[in-house]
Order: structure tokens, then C-alpha cells, then sequence
């Protein structure tokens, strides 16, 4: 099986489209300088539906790709296990670093918290998205992590969905396992 580069794009694929044009500057120098794809080379394109679309370049220039929609066909690759990390806000590129592998993981939904005792306030969220999306595509997944806004930690255990199976961390904790919670909970 062929490996091909992968790229999210903004807009949802309709049905009935045959081509797809990438007009973003970033993506399309990737495209054209970076990778130095060519026109007949093939790419997949994702727009985050769970699909995945494998095109041929038929036009390529450092401001515009054009591709031809081969197949489409659904992602086999997400997650078929439903994630959703709450993290308190850690300092400096450690964040980053969370978003990056948590997504490679498998997370699907990212809950950024401020505990008592968290030193760093906020983080750069057109960089975590980013991260997201690059991460999403090196790992081969068609659904890009969803990521909410921040919240206090005292407001999120309130709201939390008393039917899933909540697991909260703590660095203090004697006495409750993860390992007997998973013996005792299959």
C-alpha cells in the first residue's frame, strides 16, 4: 500500500464535487516547495468528515493546487474509542507537547483546565489547532480533535457527564490505582 501526503482543508467536500483547490498559501508551498509534488503526483485530502479523498495533482504552484478527486472512501484510521482529556495548562512548550502525542494517542476531545495551583494562565490556541491538524495528519486520522475553551477546573467536575467513566489524576493520591480501577471496571 502506497503512502501518500495527507492535508486538512477549511471547506466540507460535497458529493458531487470532482476537484478540489487548495488556495491556501502555506498548504500550497508545502505542496510545491517543501514536498516538491508535481502535477500526476497523488495526494490524500481530509476536511475533517471522517473522509478521506485521494486526488492526483493536476496544477501545482507555490499560491495553488488543483487536484482531481480519485476515490473517496472512509477513514479506517480514528479512533474507535471516544477520549476526552481534561489537562491543567502546563508551562511552557509542554502544552504543545501534550496536544502533539495525546492526538497520536487518540485523544478526541481536549479540555484545557486552571487548577489551584497552575502557573500559566492560557496558551496560543491558533498554535494548538496547528498542532492538531499536523499531528492528525501525521498519524493518519480523518477527524482532527476537537478543543474547548478554558475552563476552572471547580466548573468542569460540575458539568462533567455523570454517565461516562471519569478519571481525574491527582500527584497526592495513596490509595486509588488506575490499574485496579481497570481490573475491577471491565
Amino acid at each position: 500500500m502506497e503512502t501518500y501526503s495527507r492535508f486538512f482543508i477549511e471547506n466540507k467536500i460535497s458529493d458531487d464535487e470532482t476537484e478540489i483547490v487548495i488556495s491556501d498559501f502555506a498548504q500550497a508551498h508545502k505542496i510545491s516547495k517543501v514536498l516538491r509534488r508535481k502535477k500526476g503526483d497523488k495526494l490524500i485530502i481530509l476536511d475533517n468528515s471522517g473522509l478521506e479523498f485521494l486526488c492526483e495533482i493536476k496544477q501545482v504552484t507555490d499560491k495553488l493546487v488543483l487536484l482531481k478527486i480519485l476515490e473517496r472512501r472512509e477513514n479506517e484510521n480514528d479512533p474507535k474509542l471516544r477520549v476526552v482529556l481534561y489537562q491543567s495548562i502546563v508551562k511552557k512548550d509542554k502544552m504543545d507537547l501534550v496536544f502533539e502525542k495525546c492526538t497520536e494517542v487518540g485523544v478526541s476531545e481536549f479540555h484545557p483546565l486552571l487548577s489551584e495551583h497552575s502557573v500559566k494562565l492560557a496558551f496560543k490556541g491558533e498554535r494548538a489547532e496547528k498542532i492538531l491538524k499536523e499531528a492528525s495528519e501525521q498519524s493518519r486520522r480523518g477527524k482532527m480533535p476537537k478543543l474547548f475553551k478554558t475552563e476552572k477546573f471547580g466548573a468542569v467536575i460540575k458539568n462533567t457527564n455523570k454517565e461516562n467513566i471519569n478519571i481525574i489524576f491527582h500527584e497526592k493520591e495513596k490509595g486509588n490505582f488506575l490499574i485496579d480501577f481497570l481490573i475491577n471496571n471491565r
